[in-house]
């Protein structure tokens, strides 16, 4: 455990731990659940090291906790939280209003995603690099195929084709091991970083055993050639991993298993299907409809050394250049 005081207008006090503490257990029983996030979750993911650095810092003012913040190391000065990407609208637990102000409070370079929370993030003189992206959510009450005929979408036809050629497919739902199979690919395809595959990995099994993961397989002749995973929010299906085998590519088989699950999903009384943002393929599928943020918390000083860095860096490059 390692305790240090932080000069910080806010009067929070910072104690950081390498490994979980009971004082950690005694913190977090005071502190509000996330949703999507039990305790017990979050607590398995810090204390899970595998192949990367975590800790956790207990924030308290006037001795009470008001935030205990997982984070894992990624390179020599950053951090990102543990629930990073994996888990919806859980950022760490915090009293309300605290949560921007622990990352403050940190004095360590922290990366966010804020996804599927009640507001967008509140400002902050130390955020940094802030990126606001589209995501594509569907009515599940909607007609979706009015809207894959329309301009916007052109996707009918592909749809269509798919259906055809993957006719003697089988679609299965939780299939033992098709969580693992797909988290996998996944992260191979991706070159994903072990702590994050291994993280994606522990959070599946913990959810499925708890009813609230699902995976979703493609199979020919028993042999799984797709796979997408969602995990339920509040009374929304979202997106989490995804993977096709590239020697089915042929017959869209990444297309045909989204097709099903649309409409299992709507089945099964889901409100929206939440695919998440970036990459321009999702269009296809559905509307922008809400938005998801990425920001990094970064300390002034350690901001301004690293754009002093940034600079003689360049510097250096350019003269470089011109020797050559």
């Amino acid at each position: 455990m390692k305790d240090r005081w932080l000069a910080k207008s806010n009067g929070l006090k910072v104690t950081w731990f390498d490994n979980w503490h009971a004082v950690l257990d005694e913190a977090l029983d005071s502190l509000p659940e996330m949703e999507a996030c039990p305790h017990d979750l979050f607590r398995r993911l810090v204390q899970t090291h595998g192949a990367a650095q975590k800790r956790a810092a207990l924030v308290t003012e006037h001795g009470s906790p008001v935030a205990i913040v997982g984070l894992r190391k990624i390179g020599r000065y950053r951090h990102e939280l543990v629930t990073w990407v994996i888990v919806p609208d859980s950022v760490f637990p915090a009293q309300s209003g605290y949560l921007i102000p622990a990352l403050e409070a940190l004095g360590v370079e922290t990366i966010v995603g804020w996804r599927r929370m009640d507001s967008a993030p509140p400002p902050s003189p130390l955020m940094r690099n802030r990126e606001t992206i589209p995501v594509h959510q569907m009515q599940c009450s909607a007609d979706f195929e009015e809207y894959w005929r329309t301009s916007v979408s052109g996707h009918w036809n592909t749809i269509k084709k798919c259906r055809k050629r993957c006719q003697d497919f089988v679609f299965a739902v939780n299939t033992p091991g098709a969580a693992e199979w797909t988290i996998q690919n996944w992260g191979k395809t991706w070159n994903m970083e072990p702590v994050l595959l291994e993280d994606s990995l522990m959070i599946a099994r913990y959810l499925e055993n708890r009813g609230r993961h699902y995976t979703f397989l493609l199979l020919d002749q028993g042999k799984p050639v797709a796979g997408h995973t969602f995990v339920p929010h509040r009374n929304d299906f979202v997106w989490q991993q995804t993977y096709r085998d590239p020697a089915y590519d042929s017959h869209g088989v990444g297309t045909r298993l989204m097709d099903l699950t649309f409409h299992w999903a709507a089945e099964a009384g889901f409100e929206t299907i939440d695919l998440g943002g970036r990459h321009e393929y999702k269009s296809r599928w559905a509307p922008p409809d809400g938005e998801l943020w990425i920001f990094t918390i970064c300390p002034e000083p350690l901001f301004r050394a690293k754009q002093a860095f940034d600079w003689a860096r360049t510097a250096r490059r350019e003269l470089m250049n011109r020797v050559r």
